[in-house]
């Protein structure tokens, strides 16, 4: 796996979990390896990588009964700084793979993972919008969906940003208030109930 920051002068750096590493970096009995990238602190702490191991030691095939499959035990492992807290706002971008997990727009970074998701669930032609016409038709249809039982900070929430930024987005793109540009509604009907943060 790689992991790419690009910072706004134009510094990226490249962290690949991959190379130099042994196929059980955490010994010859893992046979799998959680990664954790923490986006949910990273005004505080940083961004942090995390990676534990699930052990597969023979010993374990002894201790389980005849006809059940043995249990890997996950073991803590080691956590890596990315990023530390002074150099998040610096942050241009942030790569997992192929796919862009942060962007920053309008000064904010923006969990571009769920914004993209939760459009492809909810928006009808997301494939083909600019992010922040995914933002802003997404917070439109969540609002909708949602029957008024989230704040509109909630709902900004579901869309990866700030309410603030949806609302620099809706006057930007002209749509704060356009009734021409609102999503048809009859497909949203019956929806409601179905929405979970």
């Amino acid at each position: 796996m790689e992991v790419r920051i690009r910072y706004l002068d134009n510094r990226l750096d490249v962290f690949d979990t991959d190379a130099f590493t042994r196929p059980e970096p955490f010994g010859d009995a893992n046979m799998l390896t959680d990664f954790e990238l923490r986006f949910d602190r990273l005004g505080e702490t940083g961004l942090w990588l995390v990676a534990h191991s699930y052990d597969a030691s023979p010993a374990y095939r002894d201790q389980t009964a005849e006809g059940d499959t043995p249990v890997a035990r996950r073991k803590r492992g080691w956590r890596f700084l990315l990023a530390e807290t002074g150099e998040v706002d610096r942050i241009e971008s942030v790569t997992v793979g192929p796919e862009i997990a942060l962007q920053r727009m309008s000064g904010e970074l923006v969990d571009m993972l769920r914004l993209d998701e939760t459009a492809a669930a909810w928006l009808p032609g997301a494939d083909g919008m600019c992010a922040a016409e995914k933002a802003v038709g997404l917070f439109e249809v969540l609002t909708r969906a949602t029957g008024g039982e989230r704040t509109p900070e909630e709902v900004a929430r579901m869309c990866g940003c700030s309410l603030a930024l949806i609302m620099e987005l809706q006057a930007v793109l002209g749509t704060a208030g356009d009734d021409e540009d609102q999503v048809d509604e009859d497909w949203m009907e019956g929806l409601g109930d179905e929405v979970s943060g």
